[in-house]
């Protein structure tokens, strides 16, 4: 549709979040997710269309006091499941803060 249209000059897809090319030990369902994100870029680069991501990781006001589960508004008060060992390192940035760096 984009090269159809023929007036765009860049795509920018709404990528906030992690790189999806560059997450490793996903778990579903963000797993399925991630490739599909993925696949989606291939498509991009091989139509040789004009692209630009920008990959701001995830708003912490808006993620964390829920621990990322989307039908909860705050923390769960009994119990919590952590995938993976525990040691995951992750960059997490309020929305001001993005907004002062770039």
């Amino acid at each position: 549709a984009i090269k159809e249209a023929g007036n765009i000059k860049r795509f920018i897809p709404s990528e906030f979040g992690m790189d999806v090319d560059r997450v490793d030990g996903a778990v579903e369902p963000a797993k399925s997710l991630f490739e599909t994100k993925s696949k989606f870029r291939r498509v991009v680069q091989e139509e040789g269309i004009p692209y630009t991501i920008v990959c701001a990781n995830y708003f912490a006001r808006s993620c964390l006091p829920s621990f990322y589960l989307p039908t909860f508004e705050a923390s769960p008060k009994d119990r919590l499941l952590i995938l993976g060992d525990g040691n995951f390192k992750g960059v997490f940035n309020l929305e001001g803060h993005w907004r002062l760096h770039h």
